[in-house]
C-alpha cells in the first residue's frame, strides 16, 4: 500500500513541476509575444511612414510641374496679348475715337 501512496505521491508532484514548467514557459512566451508584437509595429510604422514620405514627395513634384506649367502658360498669355495690342494698339486707338465722335 505503502508503494502506491510513494507513487501516487511522486506522479502529484511531477504533476505539480509540469505544470510550474508549462505556467514559466507561458510567461516566457507572452513576453517574447509581446516584445515581438511591439517590434512589428513599429516596424509596419516605420513602412508606413516611409511610404507616406514618398506620396508627399511625389505630390509635392506634381505641384511644382502644375505651378510651373501655369507660370509658363500665363507668361505666354501675357506676352501674346501684350503682342497684340502692340500690333493693333494705333487701330484700337483710332476706333475708340472714331466711335466716340459719332
Amino acid at each position: 500500500m505503502e508503494k502506491y501512496i510513494e507513487e501516487v505521491i511522486n506522479t502529484d508532484r511531477l504533476a505539480r513541476e509540469k505544470v510550474a514548467n508549462a505556467k514559466k514557459q507561458l510567461k516566457e512566451i507572452s513576453g517574447l509575444v509581446s516584445s515581438s508584437s511591439q517590434d512589428v509595429y513599429k516596424k509596419l510604422m516605420d513602412e508606413e511612414k516611409k511610404e507616406l514620405e514618398i506620396i508627399q514627395e511625389n505630390i509635392q513634384r506634381e505641384i511644382d510641374e502644375v505651378r510651373s506649367n501655369c507660370e509658363k502658360e500665363k507668361k505666354a498669355g501675357l506676352d501674346s496679348l501684350e503682342e497684340r495690342f502692340n500690333a493693333h494698339r494705333e487701330e484700337w486707338i483710332e476706333q475708340i475715337v472714331a466711335n466716340c465722335i459719332q
